[in-house]
């Protein structure tokens, strides 16, 4: 599938003292090519590579090979070397049924390396080789919007919308396609278009739950927010960002020990920036 990491436009959240605490990362954060950290599946993907580099020296052509090896490299999060094999597989093309696949993968992964336009060129060759594959779609799109072109990303996500109709995934992209265009309330809808999705596989619907409580925070509705940080929070216990959207939220009720007990969470997930007003809020002696 894919490996998108996107960083949105910056929205700044007042907490506590009257200075802009916390940057919100609202927009497309998707990374479903886990790298493994389990030492003992990593030595047996090493043993893999090494058997498969044996394997190529006596038969270099083996363009499957090539495939197999640029997987198993971005498992490592070797994403350079694995854009490397998939390059010497295009140029092999084992099978050109799934060459299409093979681009969208390297389009993948040049989006990971932060070339966009470089992937928005393989997307590109990937839907001209299979105009219906709806992925293909919804990346490019991502890389359009990453690189300001929103009309461009608007149509895109619209026709992976036409390819798989009620998508939840595709909601979401377009959910957040609007609100960078400031339109919030169509924003809105799309977003509790794609958390009425029932596909429990959808990449971001702990995003559109987290993304609808910020649009709630915006409008003061803070009572309506919570409930949608905490629904992000259930599918998606270390999303660090919805504990401290959820923080601001009760920090307007003066439930003190909540906001704490999520800035302490989201500090124990990695979000250093929070400790100094953790510090201020929940420890001032």
């Amino acid at each position: 599938m894919n490996i998108i990491y996107r960083k949105y436009k910056a929205t700044k959240l007042f907490l506590f003292i009257i200075i802009a605490l916390f940057v919100t990362n609202i927009g497309y954060n998707q990374n479903n090519i886990v790298i493994e950290t389990d030492p003992v599946k990593i030595a047996k993907i090493e043993e893999y590579l090494k058997n498969i580099e044996v394997t190529l020296i006596h038969d270099p052509q083996a363009g499957a090979l090539y495939i197999k090896k640029a997987s198993l490299l971005t498992a490592l999060g070797k994403y350079e070397e694995a854009k490397t094999n998939l390059t010497k597989a295009i140029i092999l093309n084992p099978d050109p049924a799934a060459l299409f696949f093979i681009y969208y993968r390297r389009g993948d992964l040049n989006y990971k390396l932060e070339l966009f336009e470089e992937s928005i060129a393989d997307f590109s060759r990937s839907i001209e080789l299979q105009p219906k594959y709806e992925w293909a779609y919804l990346d490019r799109g991502m890389a359009l919007a990453d690189t300001g072109k929103m009309a461009e990303a608007e149509t895109d996500f619209l026709k992976a919308l036409e390819l798989k109709p009620d998508w939840g995934d595709a909601f979401y992209c377009l959910g957040i396609c609007y609100q960078d265009q400031a339109k919030p309330e169509k924003a809105m809808d799309y977003f509790k278009l794609a958390v009425k999705d029932t596909d429990n596989q959808l990449l971001f619907k702990d995003k559109a739950y987290n993304n609808i409580g910020i649009l709630y925070n915006h409008q003061k509705k803070y009572s309506e927010s919570i409930p949608y940080f905490d629904k992000a929070i259930e599918l998606n216990p270390n999303y660090s960002l919805a504990y401290i959207n959820r923080a601001v939220a009760k920090h307007q009720f003066n439930d003190t020990e909540g906001v704490c007990s999520d800035l302490q969470r989201a500090i124990e997930l990695g979000r250093e920036d929070v400790k100094r007003e953790y510090k201020k809020y929940c420890n001032p002696n």
